[in-house]
């Protein structure tokens, strides 16, 4: 099965279809086209054999947006599996034939809810959360049948960091659909932000065994292995079995996948997934993390000619600011970077991991430029806050904080005891090629406790390097 992005460069094909069955390496082709004018729909289906282009059967679905949308859509599933002989498990036929709602405002509710929660991931604004609660609370007051939206009210909460209420509607959704993966994936996954690991694989394995071909239960599962366990050999796999089961169209599968490659230093991979990530969905995440990817390669001619072209059609300015303001850090263009840190500053801030970069950029531009007082200031502001973020999941990160607010303070023993212990940890998001360039570790760079820091992570990541190549050269992965 190939994801729809692979094969959308083919509407209104000039190819004949065997020759683009030939490309995509499929053996049949599904088509077919949606029109919808008002409530009045046309749909039609047709399975093509790929090596002769003979129509095996078509099917056209003429009537009104109502929920036998839902009859037509397990139609065309049992009829696709039938001709291709495979064989539907009970469990699966009933999936198949599952009905969310009978009431299509409240589905349109619903979908309208997802969008408003994946809005609020990325940009962090409460006002999207209260939305998508509104949305899905809406939906269940028309149709109070529709117990399935617990599952999106779970994901909402925990995306919101209420954990024992993302908790309640989790419990709920296994009470009630035991044999559907969603309840127990979303159970694994509070576990997992809550560091409970013993827990998190054993529900995310249940939800696994429920659904192993859904393209989300195979991403959870794979970031459980890579963030919780730092195991970017066996999360890959995962990955690659969300992207092949349809995640190819999904910016948030392709920006894990880049993610994954970021954190290794396959820059090269990081890149082509991220700007994949963005074609499907412009997120202002995915322009900082193509743009942190050309910035730690210092390929900064690359990093300025898209960061002039992204920037200029977005709405993005708090980031743009963000990265602008590390380009000009990293080339130590002092009198710039400020600017761009004001600028940041003046629209809000964005997410907290950057404010906390970006105020360490502002302590070293202060203190480069004379103004020592005011570094000491902003760096003394930052490490209650600092050592306070020393949780589990994200401790790494703010060791390093620590550890380039002391190299700021020219105190070089305790930044090497921080890194030092951040590398124990294991460094994600490149930074591991990122500190030999790092200006604020400049008087460290010859160090011998530095670069012997420094090898050891950069070795770490060379080492699954080669694991993950050893795998492609076996067939085991393909990304």
């Amino acid at each position: 099965m190939k994801a729809r992005t692979s094969s959308e460069r083919y509407d209104n094909p000039d190819k004949d279809l065997t020759v683009i069955a030939k490309e995509l390496k499929v053996a049949f082709i599904l088509e077919g086209s949606v029109r919808k004018s008002g409530d009045d729909l046309r749909i039609t289906a047709q399975l093509i054999e790929g090596k002769t282009g003979d129509h095996i059967w078509a099917e056209t679905y003429d009537g009104k947006y109502t929920s036998e949308i839902f009859t037509f859509q397990s139609d065309v599933a049992k009829k696709v599996a039938s001709s291709l002989q495979a064989v539907i498990t009970p469990k699966e036929e009933e999936q198949i034939d599952y009905r969310p709602t009978e009431n299509m405002e409240a589905y349109d509710l619903s979908i309208r809810g997802q969008e408003m929660l994946r809005k609020f991931r990325y940009t962090l604004d409460t006002a999207f959360a209260r939305i998508a609660i509104n949305l899905f609370n809406q939906s269940q007051e028309l149709d109070p049948g529709n117990e399935i939206i617990n599952g999106s009210k779970a994901q909402i909460y925990t995306a919101m960091g209420s954990y024992d209420t993302a908790m309640y509607y989790a419990d709920r959704m296994i009470e009630l659909f035991p044999e559907f993966s969603g309840g127990y994936q979303n159970k694994g996954n509070i576990f997992m932000l809550t560091n409970q690991l013993d827990s998190a694989y054993k529900y995310l394995n249940i939800g696994y065994s429920k659904s192993p071909n859904d393209p989300w239960t195979n991403l959870v599962l794979g970031q459980y292995y890579e963030n919780k366990e730092n195991n970017s050999v066996k999360a890959l796999p995962y990955y690659q079995r969300a992207y092949e089961l349809g995640g190819e169209e999904w910016a948030e599968i392709n920006g894990n996948i880049g993610q994954l490659f970021l954190n290794i230093g396959e820059y090269t991979k990081a890149e082509k997934y991220f700007k994949h990530a963005l074609k499907l969905r412009q997120e202002c995440l995915y322009i900082f993390q193509i743009s942190w990817t050309y910035m730690i390669e210092e390929n900064y001619e690359k990093m300025t000619h898209f960061l002039d072209s992204i920037c200029s059609i977005t709405t993005c300015e708090q980031n743009c600011n963000e990265i602008r303001c590390n380009y000009h850090m990293m080339r130590k263009e002092y009198e710039e970077a400020e600017k761009y840190y004001e600028q940041y500053l003046s629209t809000g801030g964005g997410s907290p991991v950057g404010m906390f970069l970006l105020n360490l950029w502002a302590a070293y531009i202060y203190k480069e430029t004379g103004r020592e007082q005011k570094a000491y200031k902003t760096l003394s502001s930052l490490e209650n806050i600092i050592e306070q973020r020393l949780s589990p999941n994200t401790k790494w990160f703010f060791l390093i904080l620590s550890s380039m607010s002391f190299a700021i303070q020219n105190d070089h023993k305790e930044s090497l005891r921080y890194l030092n212990e951040a590398v124990n940890i294991g460094l994600k998001g490149g930074f591991h090629d990122f500190f030999p360039i790092c200006p604020i570790y400049e008087d460290l760079w010859d160090d011998p406790e530095f670069k012997a820091i420094i090898k050891r992570a950069q070795d770490e990541k060379a080492a699954i390097r080669a694991q993950l190549k050893e795998m492609e050269e076996h067939g085991e992965i393909d990304l």
